[in-house]
C-alpha cells in the first residue's frame, strides 16, 4: 500500500470515528427530529452505528457524505423524505452493496441519494439546534 493511499484510508477511517461518536452523542431514548418515532429510534441508531463499523470507510470512498447518510431537513428533520439521509429511516435494514450514488439494502431498497441536499444538515445538527 503507498503512503498516499496510506493516509486517505487514515483521515476517513477518522471521518467515520467522527461520525460515529455524533450518532453515539444523540441520545437513544429521545426522538431525535420530527418524522423519527420514540419506539423505532433506538434501532435506527444502532443500525447506523453497524453501517459505519461494517461499511463507513467504503462509503466515504464511493463518494457518501455525513448529509447523504445522516441528512435531516433543517427545519422539518425526518419528516421531509427528499432531504433524509440514506440511513434515517424507521427500519434499519442492514446493507448489501454500496456503490458511488447508490446502497442496496437486503430487503432489495436502494438508496440513491437526496434530492434536496441544499435543505439538508447532518442530524446530529438538527439535534444540536443546528450547530456543528
Amino acid at each position: 500500500m503507498s503512503a498516499a493511499l496510506a493516509y486517505a484510508l487514515g483521515l476517513e477511517a477518522e471521518t467515520v470515528a467522527i461520525w460515529r461518536r455524533e450518532i453515539e452523542l444523540i441520545d437513544s431514548y429521545k426522538i431525535p427530529c420530527p418524522g423519527q418515532s420514540w419506539r423505532h429510534w433506538p434501532r435506527v441508531q444502532a443500525g447506523m452505528l453497524l453501517f459505519l463499523d461494517d461499511w463507513g470507510v467504503a462509503a466515504i470512498e464511493a463518494g457518501w457524505t455525513d448529509i447523504g447518510l445522516f441528512g435531516v431537513h433543517r427545519r422539518m428533520g425526518a419528516v421531509r423524505a427528499d432531504s433524509t439521509g440514506a440511513l434515517v429511516t424507521f427500519t434499519p435494514y442492514q446493507v448489501e452493496a454500496l456503490a458511488s450514488g447508490e446502497i442496496h439494502f437486503v430487503n432489495g431498497l436502494v438508496d440513491r441519494g437526496l434530492t434536496n441536499p441544499a435543505e439538508s444538515i447532518p442530524l446530529w445538527s438538527f439535534v444540536n439546534g443546528g450547530r456543528r
